[in-house]
């Protein structure tokens, strides 16, 4: 079965002088049949040398950025926590529970 990947921006953080922002904190989440797990993160991004304006900012966009800004490397290790977080669940060693 395959895993799935969902990027979401949960929030941006910007200057209130100009608009400008500098850090982006971003969820991804890891879906596998039943089974999902997810990590929240953040990234801070370099001043750009022409801001686009905030309201013309789009989820896609600043996914982008986020990639971007990790590479691919840290996009990889990412992954990898994820697929680790998933196969935990697939292979359960114990479980807690009440019998009532």
């Amino acid at each position: 079965m395959t895993t799935n990947y969902t990027w979401h921006i949960l929030n941006l953080v910007r200057r209130t002088s100009d608009g400008m922002v500098w850090n982006i904190e971003y969820k991804i989440s890891a879906t596998k049949g039943e089974l999902s797990t997810s990590t929240e993160r953040y990234v801070k991004v370099p001043p750009a040398a022409s801001p686009l304006p905030f309201s013309s900012l789009t989820e896609a966009q600043v996914i982008t950025w986020v990639k971007e800004r990790l590479g691919s490397e840290k996009e990889q290790k990412i992954i990898d926590f994820l697929d680790t977080e998933i196969s935990k669940k697939e292979n359960k060693t114990r479980i807690t529970e009440l019998p009532w």
